[in-house]
Formats: structure tokens, C-alpha cells, sequence
């Protein structure tokens, strides 16, 4: 009996001092470096007919007689169609501090992705036009660890995604060459509903994101302090 009580008692301490070793962890490395990359999806990601409403000809997208073209999804009557959006991906630098529950986390996010379409000459396939672009974001978050170790957590999270969107334009038509340029500034609700970090001091990380400006498939490595 009297071993039993003993081995009891070594156990407790065994488990007392495994918990006080992680919160000492977290107590002194509260501070969290990421960088990441993630994907985007085109067609949600963009606004692909951002310029073609601007000039007013047709708001929602549709045939506009004036470029003799069209932008967005293929359109037979148009003379002109549009290609797949190609991207940079999303390329970010986080900061987040852990608190001493070891549960909640406050940072941010800074990102940034680039995209190009181009527009062709449905007669021939040349090249008629193009849209540029560059997208600078900042997303302040807030995360909570589900399951929470010392070299494992799991977690979901929340942000609001503060974006400017630089393009520039270039058509060309029977009629001459139109060009523009224009910033804009926008934002958008994310909500992070499963991610994952493995790893003490450096470790990787993968998560999923809905909306925003921070990538939809996201990955990285990651060092606390």
C-alpha cells in the first residue's frame, strides 16, 4: 500500500513538473516571428471586372461596344476574351503574442500578391490587352488554441484584412489604346476555422483560411521568444 501511495506521489510531482516546464516556456517565450505562403482563389480573390464597370458601359460585366470587347467570363459575342489570372500566391510576415494562459494570441499580418490577365483578339489569339496588379494587406487577428502543448497547437482564429489593390489597364481597339491606373482600398472579414503549428522554439505551421487577404491554403515556418 504504502507503495502504491509513493508511486502516486512521484507521478503527481512527474506531471506538476511537466505543466510548470511548458508554462515556463510560454512565460518566457511569449513572442511569435512567422513567415508564410499561401494560395489564392481568382475568382473570389479579384475583382475582375473592376475597370470594365468603371467606364460605365455595362455594370456587372457583358459586351461593351466601345473596346469591342469583354472582361471576365468568356463571352462568344465578344471580339475580344480574357485569359486565366495568373498569381504570385500570397507571401506574409506575422507577429503574435502568446498569452501566459497559453490559449489566446493577438497579432498580425502583413501580405502581399501580385496577378496579371491578359486580354486576346478572338480572331487571331494576339494579344490585345492586359491587367497589372499588386495587393498590400495588413490583418489584425485574434487566435485560440483548441489543443495546446509544448511543441503542438491546434487553433482557429479571427481577423478583419485591411487591403489596397495598385492595377493598371491597357486595351486596344480598332478606335486607339486605353490605359488607366487606379488604387483602391478595401476590407474584408477572415476566419481561420483549423490550423496547426509543430515545433518549440522553431517550428511549421499550416492553416486554413476563409476570406481576407491572407491567403486561402496557407503554410510556414515560425520562431518564438
Amino acid at each position: 500500500m504504502k507503495r502504491i501511495y509513493l508511486f502516486t506521489l512521484l507521478l503527481c510531482a512527474f506531471s506538476s513538473g511537466i505543466i510548470a516546464q511548458k508554462k515556463e516556456f510560454f512565460k518566457d517565450n511569449k513572442h511569435e516571428l512567422r513567415l508564410s505562403y499561401g494560395s489564392v482563389n481568382d475568382d473570389s480573390y479579384y475583382d475582375q471586372f473592376y475597370y470594365m464597370q468603371s467606364y460605365g458601359y455595362y455594370s456587372g460585366g457583358g459586351y461593351y461596344p466601345g473596346y469591342g470587347g469583354y472582361y471576365g467570363s468568356d463571352y462568344l459575342g465578344a471580339a475580344t476574351y480574357s485569359g486565366a489570372t495568373k498569381t504570385t500566391g500570397v507571401f506574409g510576415a506575422n507577429y503574435f503574442y502568446n498569452m501566459s494562459d497559453l490559449r489566446f494570441s493577438f497579432g498580425g499580418a502583413l501580405s502581399y500578391s501580385g496577378y496579371n490577365t491578359d486580354f486576346n483578339n478572338r480572331l487571331d489569339d494576339s494579344k490585345a490587352g492586359y491587367k497589372k496588379g499588386h495587393n498590400i494587406a495588413f490583418t489584425p487577428m485574434i487566435r485560440y488554441s483548441w489543443l495546446s502543448k509544448e511543441k503542438f497547437r491546434l487553433y482557429s482564429g479571427i481577423g478583419w484584412s485591411f487591403y489596397w489593390d495598385i492595377t493598371r489597364y491597357k486595351m486596344d481597339s480598332k478606335s486607339g489604346s486605353s490605359k488607366n491606373n487606379n488604387t483602391s482600398f478595401g476590407s474584408e472579414l477572415m476566419l481561420t476555422p483549423i490550423g496547426f503549428s509543430f515545433g518549440k522554439k522553431v517550428f511549421v505551421f499550416g492553416e486554413v483560411n476563409l476570406g481576407g487577404r491572407t491567403g486561402n491554403f496557407v503554410g510556414g515556418v515560425g520562431y518564438r521568444f
